[in-house]
């Protein structure tokens, strides 16, 4: 996965912004499975994380101004992705409240025993777990993006997710 933006990116970024649609379907390519997996990791759904992953190069190329040259592209568009999620989840969606149970999941990709486990959190352990434990993000700042719930109530959902994951190690 690229974390920063090489020269190639950035060159690609550039041409992007001038429309340049070729240039565009680059950076589609190299950050599709990014994206994706991101997604699917929170949302738990492949059928709504392909869907998900769509909206999001769509919005990327309607705003590729936005992105800032010395900033990283991934996490630009995995935040896209995340404000997407987040709008879903607020309108109260279903399909993005509750993960498909990985015995009834249609995959051709091997989950690794994590993702397996993360799929039997609620929503909201599993957002917290993600940003918190893999994309590094504090309490706080996933508090920002919650503000429907406390700080306290983000570390129960961090507490709680942890030890079912930690049970689930276990079976």
């Amino acid at each position: 996965m690229l974390d920063e933006n090489s020269k190639y990116i950035s060159n690609l970024i550039e041409r992007s912004k001038k429309k340049n649609l070729r240039s565009f379907i680059q950076i589609v390519q190299l950050y599709t499975d990014g994206v994706f997996s991101f997604v699917n990791r929170l949302l738990c759904n492949q059928q709504l994380a392909t869907q998900v992953s769509i909206e999001v190069f769509r919005f990327a190329w309607d705003n590729i101004q936005q992105v800032r040259m010395n900033s990283s592209l991934i996490a630009w568009l995995q935040g896209v992705a995340l404000v997407n999620i987040l709008e879903k989840y607020r309108a109260k969606q279903e399909d993005v409240r509750n993960a498909t149970p990985v015995n009834k999941i249609n995959i051709n990709m091997k989950l690794s025993e994590i993702d397996v486990l993360l799929s039997l959190l609620t929503f909201e352990e599993r957002l917290v777990i993600v940003l918190y434990d893999i994309k590094k993000y504090t309490l706080d700042e996933i508090q920002g993006l919650l503000p429907e719930f406390s700080l306290r109530e983000v570390r129960a959902y961090l507490d709680q997710g942890r030890l079912k994951i930690s049970n689930g190690f276990r079976r």
